[in-house]
């Protein structure tokens, strides 16, 4: 199997898990964190990709090298990496993990227009909505002409409906609502 999908596949897999779990930002800083370590002192290294040496020995270092200020889903995946013999893949993981998810994780957007927009307005609409959101977006950009004007976005489980046609429909339900008193 080539390195790099090696990598891919344990880095996402690893970025999968601590997403439930402790969070992408603590993971990526958290191998990050182990990584500096490994590099710093080749001689646990050496020791962690030994084959004669027992894995509950191995498992033992690795409590008192990684400690507190680590979290329990990168202690599981170290331990993971050695009981699967692919402890030596673990600085590409980490490099991959490192150059993939440092800068944040982009979700998916759909944003509806009902004619085409600039790439300023585009640029604009999507900076407003993460600033809002605290995420990152990555767009897809789909005409409807049945929005009449205005943009409709759906992020994640999120519906954005900006469009005139919500805001007629609105104003329709509000005047249907309306009770009509007629007086003399």
């Amino acid at each position: 199997m080539d390195r790099d999908i090696l990598a891919k596949r344990y880095g996402d897999a690893f970025m999968a898990f601590v997403k439930e779990g402790c969070g992408l930002e603590k993971g990526v800083a958290d191998l990050r964190n182990v990584n500096r370590i490994l590099v710093d002192n080749p001689d646990l290294e050496s020791f962690l990709l030994t084959p004669g040496i027992d894995y509950l020995e191995k498992f033992q270092v690795l409590d008192n090298v990684v400690r507190d200020d680590f979290s329990d889903e990168v202690k599981y995946f170290l331990k993971l990496l050695i009981d699967k013999g692919r402890f030596d893949k673990f600085g590409d993981i980490a490099d991959y993990v490192r150059i993939v998810y440092s800068h944040g994780i982009e979700v998916d957007a759909l944003l509806k227009v009902s004619y085409p927009l600039d790439t300023e307005t585009i640029r604009r609409i999507k900076d407003v909505i993460e600033r809002k959101l605290n995420k990152k977006l990555h767009l897809y950009i789909e005409l409807d002409s049945d929005l009449l004007g205005g943009v409709y976005a759906k992020i994640e489980n999120m519906l954005i409906d900006g469009s005139v046609r919500r805001r007629l429909e609105d104003a329709r339900a509000k005047l249907l609502a309306t009770k009509v008193v007629y007086g003399t």
